[in-house]
């Protein structure tokens, strides 16, 4: 399996009132950790998609749409606050 560490330094721009990191930017850090993992394996989003047929990025979907969403690859996530 393939690692890669993505050091975070939480900035009060992430963060409510009480210094607690506002949730959706946990959601960013995971994009930008896979794309990094990808970057250092000679991968990205463009080459899965022509090369595998895997598309990772979402298109553009409407509210009332229905979607059938299937993950094929499993990514372990730790976090550790230093």
């Amino acid at each position: 399996m393939k690692t890669f560490i993505s050091n975070i330094t939480v900035e009060w721009v992430h963060c409510d009132a009480d210094g607690i990191v506002f949730y959706p930017h946990f959601y960013v850090w995971f994009d930008q950790g896979t794309e990094r993992l990808f970057k250092t394996n000679g991968l990205s989003y463009q080459v899965l998609s022509k090369k595998y047929n895997v598309f990772g990025m979402p298109r553009s979907w409407k509210a009332g749409q229905s979607i059938k969403m299937t993950a094929n690859m499993v990514v372990s996530w730790r976090c550790i606050a230093g």
